[in-house]
This record gives C-alpha cells, structure tokens and sequence, in this order.
C-alpha cells in the first residue's frame, strides 16, 4: 500500500543511468565522434603547420556523418588537454581519449555550458555567432583570392553550407539550431543501441530505483511504500511494471525520451531564444510543470509539499537552475520541513568536491533569487541544521538488487 502520510520526490540524472550499466557519458557518445573528426582534418594536416581546412570541409563533415556542433565541443571541451603527441597522429590520440575516465571526462552538464558558450550572447559584437559570421565572410574572401586559410572547422563548415549571400548572425544561428537537431537524431540512436546491447539495464534501473525510494527511510517511520514522484534528466523511462513495482505514483523525463522520440540539448531557461529549454521543450511537446512534482495530493484533496527531495546521479549544475527554483519555490525550502539529500559519487573515497561545490552553486543562485542575505552561505547554513544532507551514492548502490 501507499503512504500518503509520508511523500517524497526523487531527481535523478546521467549518474543514475551509468549506474545501471549503460555507456551514457557525453564522452562515450563523443569519444568516436571526435576519433572521426580528427581522422578528417589529418587528411589535409601538414605536420608542421596548423590545422589549414580543406575546401570541401562541408562534406568531409557530412561524410564522416558529423554535424557543426562536434567540431564545436570538440574545441570547447578541452578534451585533449594533457595530450602530448601529434595532433595528427589520430591512432595515438584516440587511445588517449579512450584511456580517460569518460564519466567524468565530459559531463552532460559541460555539453550544455559549451553549448551555452557559443549562443548566449545573442546578437552583439561580441558574439560568437557574430564573430563567426566576420570568419566566414574572411573565409570566404581568402578562398576567392586562392588562398586555403587557417579558420576555424565551424566556420568554415558554416560559410560552405550556408554561402556568403545569406551570412547573417540568424542565419548563422537557424544553421547551429539545425545541427543540433541532427546532433539529438544520433544521440538518440546511440542510446538506443546502449539500451539494446545492455539487457540487464531494465532489472537493475528498478532494482537501483526501488533501493533509491527506501534510502533513509525507517520502516519503524514510514511504514508502507512512501508516495513517490520521480523527475529524471536522462532520456530513458522504466516500464510501467518496473515503476508499479517500485512504488512510483509519476516519472517525467523534462528532457524528453527515447521512446517519444523528442529528446533536447538546450540551455539555461533563463535565456530566451532557439537554443533555451523552455523554448526547446515547448518544440517537442514535452509539458512537464515540475513544481507539482514537489506537491502530491495528500488523501483528502489537500496539496502539500513532499517531506524529502532525493537527488541521484545529477550535477545540481547551473544548466537546470530553473527546475531547481521552481522545486524549491513549491516547497518553501527555506522556511518549511523539508530535507534535500544529495548523493555524490565518490564522496567516502576523498571525491565528491566538484558535487559539493556545485550544491554550493546552485544554493547560493537560489538565495540570491529569493533575497536572502546569507545567499553566498546559505548551502553551508542548511546543512549546518540538516535540511541539506550530502551522502555517497554508494549507500544506495550497495541495496540495489542485482
């Protein structure tokens, strides 16, 4: 039976799922993505000089089945850094690239800030939409010159497909917002086959999610299956018998999912535009209001705020600030009962600062939107009182069943 008495809501993300077995790292998809790109470029790689692009760029991308945006991640995500050998030597490199620890190589959270990264500024003359446009017209001034100059692959790729008479920052801007689009399309069939090749990943998410709903929970306290929403950032969803059985009464994936066919990249909601969640999610009809998440029927047609917010397998980053406000908001974290675990990987073995940095982060963000004025301590303040509560995920591994 359900205990309507006792409510919770349960966050998970990419952590949740490499738990589970799957091979669902950004660096896991990207890795031979990047082996693929830098195949292409050693084709016209002189060992001597910089990377000089060959002028059908566009479709040595296209052949490689690529999109604008891992030439993109590829500069921004400082994967290579710490790498010694030749840039041209792809063999040597792709072993580099292997021999790192991929999940924690290239979080999701970083895909989104690089993504950030490139769009944020809009339409000012800084921007690197605007800046890219000023290369391409450069490209596209030397290569009528006869020259083969040393540009950047995006915008070179972005002046080949595009072509001079339509290079302008929206259309430079509708370009990237395509590519990504192509970029979700493979990244969905990437999942897909992970899903497909790891059988065992349905009975161990349940498992994992069943041991997720009684963590700290005291049967002596809580006696029947405690009332459980489940608000997930990955792209995978469990059965409808996995969630009965774990005693889910809602799961939303804000992000989309693989069987829907509408997963998104986006970037913080606080932003308009193209590229922003809000706006992404709206495009692929994915409705998710995540504060009534945080709220449940109480039995007598009453609203109230869960008792416990459970967080699994995510980053707490920036990137999903918005989601985290309107939860916190729903709860009145501040002032009401309501305790948030956070379970960090790594955290008994030494690790874990990135994640308690990121709380921190995140903390200090909402403070900051609610006026407090302890904003900077005020993550260090409720777990001070014990309305933040940081554990290793280990203690919720260790009682999944295999």
């Amino acid at each position: 039976m359900i205990n309507r008495n006792f409510t919770q809501l349960i966050i998970v993300g990419n952590g949740f799922d490499l738990e589970c077995g799957l091979k669902s790292s950004f660096s896991d998809f990207l890795i031979p993505r990047f082996s693929r790109l830098m195949g292409e470029l050693r084709r016209s790689q002189p060992e001597t000089s910089g990377w000089i692009l060959p002028e059908n760029w566009n479709l040595s991308i296209s052949r490689s089945g690529l999109t604008l945006w891992d030439s993109v991640l590829f500069d921004y995500s400082g994967v290579t850094r710490g790498y010694q050998g030749s840039w041209g030597d792809v063999g040597r490199l792709t072993d580099f690239l292997r021999g790192r620890d991929s999940s924690q190589l290239f979080p999701w959270a970083d895909v989104e800030s690089y993504v950030d990264s490139v769009v944020r500024f809009g339409d000012g003359p800084n921007s690197p939409v605007t800046l890219t446009n000023q290369a391409c017209c450069y490209y596209g001034s030397e290569m009528r010159r006869g020259r083969r100059p040393l540009l950047s692959g995006e915008a070179a790729y972005c002046h080949q497909i595009i072509g001079e008479r339509s290079f302008q920052p929206h259309a430079i801007e509708r370009f990237m917002r395509e590519e990504l689009g192509r970029l979700e399309v493979d990244l969905r069939k990437y999942l897909l086959n992970c899903v497909h090749e790891n059988p065992c990943y349905v009975e161990r998410s349940k498992g994992l999610m069943t041991a997720l709903v009684k963590a700290g929970l005291s049967d002596a306290v809580v006696g029947d299956a405690p009332l459980t929403n489940v608000l997930s950032f990955n792209y995978t969803k469990p059965t409808v018998d996995a969630l009965r059985e774990s005693g889910i009464a809602v799961f939303e994936n804000v992000h989309g999912t693989l069987r829907d066919d509408n997963i998104i990249i986006g970037i913080d909601g606080r932003l308009s535009g193209p590229f922003s969640k809000s706006t992404r999610r709206v495009e692929a009809g994915i409705m998710t209001d995540v504060a009534t998440l945080a709220r449940m029927d109480d039995g007598d047609g009453c609203a109230k705020s869960v008792d416990v917010i459970k967080v699994f397998g995510h980053s707490a980053s920036l990137a999903d600030y918005l989601y985290y406000q309107d939860i916190f908001n729903a709860v009145d974290l501040l002032n009401a009962d309501v305790v948030v675990v956070f379970y960090l990987y790594g955290l008994n073995g030494g690790g874990g600062e990135r994640g308690i940095e990121a709380i921190r982060g995140l903390m200090t963000e909402y403070g900051w939107s609610v006026g407090a004025p302890d904003a900077e301590g005020i993550a260090d303040r409720l777990m001070a009182c014990g309305k933040i509560i940081v554990r290793d995920s280990s203690v919720v591994s260790s009682e999944a069943t295999p």
